[in-house]
This record gives structure tokens, C-alpha cells and sequence, in this order.
């Protein structure tokens, strides 16, 4: 099971807002390997990642040449494990909580069953949580990428 820590978690959207945007996926290949030690794999846009024990694939899209959105799993339950839809929620609530805390009220926050959080960054980047029925997901909107977010 995937399980970010809500301490994680901070750190590496903070991390990725105070880079110098605007990147190439090409320049930030470079710093996905150097800096967070995400490893490259076969495809340009997807690198595995190792968080604790685990390992994630993290997405990181494109658009005019210019990176503009990562995302991945903050929270996942393995193949063989049943699903703690409770345990869901309360991750995600500590993670819209610990967020709300450290970057002030959301930009955007949507309940129901697939709810969704984001926080406008200071460098004008976007944080995005969305808890669905089984995955908590991460997205992360570049300053660029942040013109399309809706």
C-alpha cells in the first residue's frame, strides 16, 4: 500500500512550487533524477518514484514544450489488499487540513463523493488533492500549467 505521509507531502509540493518554472520536460528530467531521485523509465513522461518502501509512478504532462502538471497516488491500496474506504477519508481530511494550515483557505474545495481541494501557491503553481473511491491523487499545476486548471 502507497501511503504518503501528510508531512511528505508538504514538503515535496513545496519543493516543486519553489523550482524556477518555466521547464522542458527535458530540463526537468534532470532535476526529477538529481534532486527527488525519481528514476526514468522507458516513456519521457513517466518516472517511477520510491516513497518509503514503496514505489509510485509520477506523471509529468507536457503542453507547448513546458512542463505543466505532475501527478500520483498519495494513497493507494496494493493489489492484494482490501480497500479501508474510512482510512481513505481520513487521509485525505488530513491532508486538506495539514494543506489548509500551511497555504491558507483553497482556491477550490468541492464535496461529495469524489471531493476535491486546491491551494493556489505563492509562485502561482496549484496543489490539487481528489480522493475517489480508491486512491487519494496528487496533482501539481506549474505556473503554466495553472492558466488551464478548472
Amino acid at each position: 500500500m502507497i501511503t504518503f505521509s501528510v508531512e511528505k507531502f508538504l514538503a515535496l509540493a513545496n519543493q516543486l512550487a519553489e523550482l524556477p518554472w518555466p521547464k522542458s520536460g527535458k530540463d526537468f528530467r534532470k532535476i526529477a533524477v538529481e534532486r527527488f531521485n525519481w528514476s526514468p523509465t522507458e516513456y519521457d513522461q513517466i518516472y517511477e518514484a520510491s516513497f518509503d518502501s514503496e514505489k509510485e509512478d509520477v506523471i509529468v504532462s507536457e503542453l507547448g514544450n513546458e512542463v505543466d502538471e505532475m501527478f500520483f497516488a498519495l494513497m493507494l491500496p496494493g493489489p492484494k489488499e482490501k480497500l479501508d474506504a474510512s482510512k481513505l477519508k481520513t487521509l485525505f481530511n488530513n491532508y486538506r487540513t495539514a494543506a489548509s494550515e500551511t497555504w491558507g483557505e483553497p482556491i477550490k474545495s468541492k464535496a461529495g463523493k469524489e471531493p476535491v481541494v486546491a491551494w493556489q501557491q505563492p509562485t502561482g503553481s496549484i496543489v490539487k488533492l481528489i480522493r475517489r473511491a480508491d486512491v487519494v491523487l496528487f496533482s501539481f499545476y506549474t505556473p503554466q500549467g495553472a492558466k488551464y486548471f478548472a
